[in-house]
């Protein structure tokens, strides 16, 4: 039977991307798995991971959760290393 884990492992995204792909999308955690590695997979994929992690910070910030918000900007940081190129169109709105 394969897990979870198993997943993850061939998954190019790391678990905390896929928790935040899950959240942002309302999906189960085997389905993010399979999304977030689809979606990397894409050329726009980087980019859009990590405007998901963004957003899930802006969220975390609005329901008073700073902590939390925080630690999504760090992992956004790192999306940036594990994933780079691309264009977060957002950030260039403001």
């Amino acid at each position: 039977m394969i897990t979870i884990e198993d997943c993850l492992a061939l998954c190019d995204a790391d678990p905390e991307e896929v928790h935040v792909v899950a959240s942002h999308e309302r999906l189960s955690m085997i389905i993010a798995v399979q999304k977030a590695h689809c979606v990397l997979q894409q050329n726009w994929g980087g980019p859009a991971v990590r405007q998901m992690i963004r957003d899930q910070a802006h969220q975390e910030r609005r329901a008073g959760h700073p902590a939390m918000a925080c630690l999504l900007d760090e992992l956004h940081a790192l999306a940036h290393i594990r994933h780079p190129g691309g264009i977060d169109r957002r950030l260039h709105a403001r």
